[in-house]
């Protein structure tokens, strides 16, 4: 018998094969627990420091922006321009540089 501590909400969010396994939704303890140890240090206080100055950067970028829109009194798609922000934020920290989609290449 399998004793776990998550939900078996977690079953039913899983792949539909019960061989295949990931990290979020193995009702494994053990075999969760060494996958879990494989990616750890990914999301450890260290490694999220590092990748603090991508951050500033791209939020300093979009801050200008949205300020040229507010001197200028220009409306804009707020929706479009956080949904850049969010893809160059993530390729900023998963592949570099800046997809730079918000400032300038996407005008709206």
């Amino acid at each position: 018998m399998l004793i776990t501590t998550q939900a078996l909400w977690y079953r039913a969010a899983g792949n539909a094969d019960p061989k295949s396994h990931d990290l979020f939704t193995d009702l494994n303890p053990k075999r969760h627990a060494e996958t879990r140890r494989k990616v750890a240090n990914l999301y450890s206080m260290t490694s999220l420091l590092q990748l603090e100055p991508f951050v500033t950067s791209c939020t300093e970028k979009l801050v200008e922006k949205f300020e040229e829109f507010a001197t200028s009194k220009q409306t804009f798609d707020m929706q479009h321009w956080l949904q850049c922000y969010a893809f160059d934020m993530i390729g900023l920290i998963t592949v570099r540089p800046s997809l730079q989609l918000y400032v300038g290449s996407w005008e709206s």
